[in-house]
């Protein structure tokens, strides 16, 4: 994989962040409840008392309120290991994903688990697997041991998985994914609906007589070359909301396959072009691009445009659901 100037530089800056860690936090001393405890003029058992917010031994207002400010002008932060010891409880949460977070169009959803965590009081901690089992076996591992409360599992594109073992038993929510063998709650985009709003815009518009579906793959292919071994699910769906709205009307579905098994501009272009030398003639393009993005119309769209018939549905673009989201 090459890498940008700007993934070498955040490289070198993470090295350097390790390599001044020495003079940077080390000469920083933790205050301990002891400090406190010693400056208020009390027991270490009355500043851990008030400073852990118990309320079942009796301590007087007034020690309470001069521990507490004698903490605050010391700086005193509780001890968040102890503090998960004694509650069981860390107030994180996690998100794993695959390629999301570096992914700039797919951060949404991230931005979306970040503002619901905030919104109970929760910290989220995002992490990143680059689609390498060790590297996700090693952050699973890593967030357990610090105890998150809630991994949230999620996928750049939507697809069927295998939620890794290590996550079994644990409090799980799949984010764009889905598991079919286990019983975790999965969010996914309305995909069906997603077709079945674009079959209705054509049915309404009266172009509805011939539609020409680009974008299933060769030989039966379900997932792309770039992706061999996933299971997406966005595609099936589609086309079955797609079927179920046109099948109520007089109206023709073609389903077109690639010429590759790749979804990308090229592959797309290229098999429209093939449509068109075998007669086909869209009087118009319906494009959807990735997360609600309209796409820049190009010259070869504006010639498709210029035939008689109904619709170009270029799965190429369509990346993701017109709908809503669904709780599977």
């Amino acid at each position: 994989m090459l890498e940008s100037p700007c993934q070498h530089l955040l490289a070198g800056y993470a090295s350097f962040l390790l390599g001044v860690r020495s003079w940077g936090m080390a000469s920083r001393t933790r205050v301990t409840q002891a400090q406190v405890a010693k400056r208020a003029g009390v027991s270490r058992t009355v500043a851990s008392f008030v400073l852990n917010n118990r309320t079942d031994q009796r301590v007087s207002e007034a020690t309470a309120q001069r521990v507490r400010a004698v903490a605050e002008e010391l700086g005193y932060r509780p001890n968040a290991v102890a503090n998960i010891l004694r509650t069981g409880r860390s107030g994180t949460l996690a998100i794993i994903s695959d390629l999301i977070t570096t992914t700039a169009p797919a951060a949404d959803m991230v931005l979306g688990a970040i503002e619901g965590a905030r919104e109970h009081g929760k910290l989220l901690f995002t992490a990143e697997t680059m689609i390498d089992e060790a590297t996700e076996e090693r952050i699973i591992t890593n967030l357990l041991d610090r105890q998150v409360e809630g991994v949230l599992y999620a996928s750049m594109f939507t697809r069927e998985l295998s939620l890794p073992p290590s996550l079994a038993g644990q409090s799980v929510v799949l984010l764009n994914c889905l598991d079919p063998s286990c019983p975790y709650p999965s969010v996914l985009p309305d995909e069906r609906e997603g077709g079945r709003q674009a079959a209705r815009i054509l049915v309404e518009a009266g172009r509805a007589s011939l539609v020409l579906f680009v974008g299933t793959l060769p030989g039966g292919a379900s997932a792309t070359s770039d992706w061999p071994d996933t299971k997406p699910i966005a595609l099936r769906r589609r086309l079955e909301g797609i079927r179920e709205v046109l099948a109520t009307t007089d109206s023709r579905l073609v389903t077109d396959p690639l010429s590759e098994a790749r979804w990308d501009p090229p592959t797309g272009r290229e098999s429209v072009l093939r449509a068109l030398r075998r007669g086909v003639r869209p009087s118009a393009s319906y494009v959807r691009m990735t997360h609600w993005r309209w796409v820049r119309i190009r010259p070869w769209m504006m010639r498709v445009c210029r035939f008689r018939a109904t619709l170009l549905l270029c799965r190429l673009m369509v990346r993701r659901s017109l709908g809503g989201c669904l709780l599977d």
